[in-house]
């Protein structure tokens, strides 16, 4: 029985006549075995200078809810009483029933300590009926490091923010089942006391001292850790209450058991943030003898505390059945949050080697070539591949080798942080004999070339995105980017399915790189709801951003985002080897409810229009946070690869699932009818720069989704597909 919530507010008043006190105070005859036990911080103990401490004490008998429990932290001048007694109880109780112990972690600077002896005092009246034994420790906390004030109260206003607003967070999503407002009371204060402390301890100078960035000023750190601070506690919502709007939750509420393990889990996950940010921070602000495989090794212990907690609160595995995550897979999602919070509050996070950092080439990530060749890697306007190491990053492609992909920084001049990304596309195999007869090139990214082609495109008389750092994600998994890494064994053929891995990382680098670009020539330096970002994607690829969209949203908070789904509509026949079918056996063999969005887990969520719907209501956040579906009614290949049995029923289809969701929100339409089969768009020049619907282009309309998204509306043709292919019906809905 632990809680690891630092207490933010604790009631401080004065002490008329109260002293110090060392050792025990009997306070009514009671025995030496009645007496509480403080086994840390021990007596004399010197806090380090980040003034993070953990606090445990022991009882001598189990407690009940009427026994009496009160800790204090007193002042060295003995004049200062902080009571914390809440900060030791179980997490969701008032008292302390069924206790032997108890444990809580503070932090120094965020309580308002004076530099000094402090002493933790505890007073315990086990029965309740009169008589307490009192035990005390006095420690000392020396203060932060000369010249360190402005990075340790970076860290601490971060932390206080992060947890107030956590909390609130919670307590909304719990009462109401949505998002706090923006002037809710509680996180106005909380980001305002950040700003204010942030500001008084840093000036600019200090700050690009200090490694933020060599343009970043004050302000701009300020914004950064508002950032940080709001938008940790949105995707922690988002992972366990199903999305920004609360899907999962909405679903369940006034179920007690399904609101304590989704409330809970919450909880307990944003307490285990907190704690692990905390052991990086005091890593991160050592003298030097900080161990970071001790670091790694106690958040391992704390994650493995949290998983039992959050289980204890979820029965029979009811977390893996609400939200899909496993408690374990969560927290290790949460602490790659913790690593990006490290990488917000602190300029440089030596020692640690964090996967979430601005750097110009993060651990794990080796440069395999440039094209041209010869060039200097990850120069601006250098297209460069690189491999990751599968040991940090858990990629893998289909046969077994590393996964490769290619960045290009934006041109000298134009900003790093607006961004189109791609998935390759290259069909997908389900069963044994369909891998048997995929290509060995398919299952390995390595020799996947970059061709500045398409959205892709770097010349600005074809392209407004020509200026813009590119991403090409090869694909080498046959798993239409979903896979949640496991091998899947046929005998006679063997595929990795780690698609979903596989993108997520090239994303996280991307992120990584970009950072450490805009944190060297940008006043306000790196945040996540900075980035304008086309997150594109063509046939496999339509259907990686279909599955993955939510992750760039959610888990890199990427929010001005326009996800483009090319050429792979998703339409389900309903048959034997459907879509939907595919859904089945994916959750079975591809371990796709570890990546799929927490707010549409059922098999059918692999259908187009069922996934379109579940995404409606969490886009829109901005204007152009929009899903566009762009795709000729005849392909060949989206017939053929999902088990239609003719042009005229996939076209009905197609038709029939338009009009049905021609007004849902955030989700548009570009729907060719060209009579003769096309398959993707956005690669392909003639296509992408050419092909129209009334008389307005691809690229003009997928630009306007960017730039001017509110005046977007769907383009659908009707043409001549009735005379062309017999069987096929007018479209029930308007057209263009």
């Amino acid at each position: 029985m632990r809680s690891h919530r630092p207490l933010l507010t604790l009631a401080l008043f004065v002490a008329l006549g109260v002293p110090n006190l060392y050792g025990m105070m009997d306070c009514g005859g009671v025995g030496a075995n009645d007496f509480p036990n403080i086994t840390q911080p021990v007596q004399g103990e010197v806090i380090a200078a980040s003034g993070l401490f953990t606090a445990n004490v022991s009882f001598p008998v189990a407690l009940t809810a009427s026994s009496l429990v009160d800790m204090e932290l007193q002042t060295d001048s003995g004049t200062t009483i902080i009571n914390v007694t809440s900060a030791f109880l179980p997490m969701g109780q008032s008292d302390f029933d069924g206790a032997t112990s108890a444990s809580a972690d503070f932090d120094a600077v965020a309580l308002g300590l004076v530099p000094g002896f402090q002493t933790l005092l505890v007073r315990l009246d086990a029965d309740g009926v009169g008589g307490s034994a009192a035990r005390a420790v006095t420690f000392e906390w020396t203060g932060p490091p000369s010249g360190g004030s402005c990075e340790e109260t970076a860290g601490s206003a971060l932390n206080d923010c992060f947890l107030a607003v956590s909390e609130a967070t919670r307590l909304c999503y719990l009462g109401t089942g949505a998002a706090c407002s923006p002037a809710d009371t509680t996180i106005v204060a909380a980001q305002s006391q950040l700003s204010t402390d942030v500001s008084a301890a840093c000036t600019d100078a200090q700050v690009q001292s200090l490694g933020y960035g060599a343009a970043v000023t004050t302000s701009g750190l300020v914004a950064r850790l508002n950032e940080s601070c709001l938008g940790n506690a949105s995707t922690l919502a988002a992972r366990y209450f199903g999305g920004p709007h609360g899907a999962v939750l909405n679903g369940i509420l006034g179920n007690p058991v399904g609101e304590a393990c989704l409330g809970g889990a919450y909880d307990e996950s944003a307490s285990f943030l907190g704690t692990a940010f905390g052991l990086q921070r005091d890593c991160v602000l050592d003298d030097g003898s900080c161990v970071p495989g001790t670091v790694s090794a106690d958040i391992d212990t704390e994650a493995a505390i949290s998983a039992a907690a959050i289980d204890a609160n979820c029965p029979g595995g009811l977390i893996e059945i609400l939200v899909g995550l496993p408690a374990a897979e969560g927290l290790a999602r949460t602490q790659s949050q913790s690593e990006c919070m490290i990488s917000a509050a602190h300029g440089d996070t030596t020692p640690l080697a964090l996967r979430c950092g601005a750097s110009s080439l993060p651990p794990g990530v080796s440069v395999v070539q440039t094209e041209p060749a010869g060039l200097t890697p990850l120069a601006p306007g250098v297209a460069t591949q690189l491999v990751l190491d599968e040991a940090v990053w858990g990629t893998r492609c289909g046969d077994g080798t590393p996964y490769a992909f290619w960045i290009q920084l934006a041109p000298a001049g134009s900003p790093a942080g607006q961004m189109v990304t791609h998935l390759q596309g290259g069909g997908v195999c389900v069963l044994r004999e369909q891998c048997e007869g995929v290509p060995a090139s398919l299952f390995n990214a390595l020799d996947d070339n970059y061709t500045e082609s398409g959205i892709l495109s770097a010349d600005p008389v074809e392209s407004a995105f020509a200026n813009w750092t590119k991403l090409f994600m090869p694909y080498c998994t046959q798993d239409v980017f979903t896979g949640g890494g496991v091998l899947q064994d046929f005998g006679t053929v063997s595929v990795e399915r780690y698609g979903a891995i596989d993108a997520r990382a090239a994303l996280r680098v991307l992120r990584n790189i970009v950072a450490a670009e805009m944190n060297a020539s940008d006043p306000e330096g790196f945040r996540p709801d900075r980035l304008q970002v086309v997150f594109g994607g063509s046939s496999a690829g339509g259907f990686g951003v279909m599955f993955n969209l939510h992750h760039a949203l959610d888990e890199e908070r990427w929010v001005h985002s326009t996800m483009i789904n090319d050429a792979a509509l998703g339409l389900d026949t309903m048959g034997t080897f459907g879509i939907g079918t595919l859904g089945s056996l994916a959750q079975g063999s591809w371990a796709t409810r570890l990546t799929q969005p927490p707010y549409c887990l059922d098999s059918s969520c692999v259908v187009g229009p069922i996934l379109n719907a579940a995404h409606s209501p969490r886009l829109l956040a901005v204007p152009e946070q929009q899903l566009l579906l762009v795709s000729n009614q005849v392909d060949n290949v989206q017939i053929g690869t999902t088990g239609w049995p003719d042009t005229a029923s996939f076209v009905n289809e197609a038709r029939l699932q338009y009009c049905a969701a021609e007004t849902l929100p955030g989700v548009r339409y570009f729907l060719d009818a060209i009579p003769t089969s096309f398959h993707t768009y956005l690669r392909n020049n003639s296509a992408y720069y050419t092909f129209d619907i009334a008389s307005t282009p691809l690229v003009d309309w997928v630009e306007q989704a960017v730039f001017d998204p509110t005046n977007l509306n769907n383009l659908v043709e009707e043409g001549t597909l009735t005379t062309a292919y017999p069987g096929v019906n007018p479209f029930g809905c308007p057209t263009n």
